[in-house]
């Protein structure tokens, strides 16, 4: 709270009031909206990288992921083991698996997506694309699995920025 003395009209001062301005109300609101916000644009950067594999379905899901390059070269194969989307909702784990520095040179993608054994999204258990990639700094592959907005139980699209994303 900002501490302010009154001057009466006779130029003399007054007794001393506490009294909070509206510029002090913005920056303080300002502030709280700032921090935050800043929490989720970090988690959001956190999360999406060149490749980013989200766990959609209420399970946790284990597999793998495969990505060969325009030159048939491995750009990518790793294991991934994610989180149910309730988990990660309730703040205990991350439905998602990030990688960067995936994408070498413009062009076709192969990507291959296979879940372990005893892992199913409503019957599927792998899936492949063909993407492509026309900007090395700043395209994103997102993986999604079990999506209720996609038709596919594995899906793949291509974006730019988290916005490209979003449902």
């Amino acid at each position: 709270m900002q501490q302010r003395i009154d001057a009466g009209s006779n130029g003399e001062l007054g007794i001393e009031t506490s009294r909070v301005t509206r510029r002090s109300t913005l920056i303080g609101v300002g502030a709280m909206a700032v921090t935050g916000l800043a929490g989720c644009s970090a988690r959001a950067n956190e999360r999406l990288e060149d490749v980013t594999v989200f766990n959609e379905t209420d399970e946790p899901i284990d597999g793998t992921i495969e990505i060969v390059g325009p030159d048939d070269e491995v750009a990518l194969s790793d294991a991934f083991d994610v989180a149910s989307h309730d988990e990660e909702v309730n703040g205990d784990s991350n439905a998602s698996a990030a990688y960067e520095r995936v994408w070498g040179t413009i062009g076709d993608y192969d990507v291959f997506v296979q879940l372990a054994d005893g892992f199913d999204i409503a019957g599927k258990t792998r899936a492949d694309e063909t993407v492509t990639i026309e900007d090395t700094d700043s395209a994103l592959l997102a993986v999604v699995l079990g999506s209720d907005d996609r038709e596919d139980e594995i899906g793949f699209a291509v974006g730019e920025r988290w916005s490209d994303f979003e449902r």
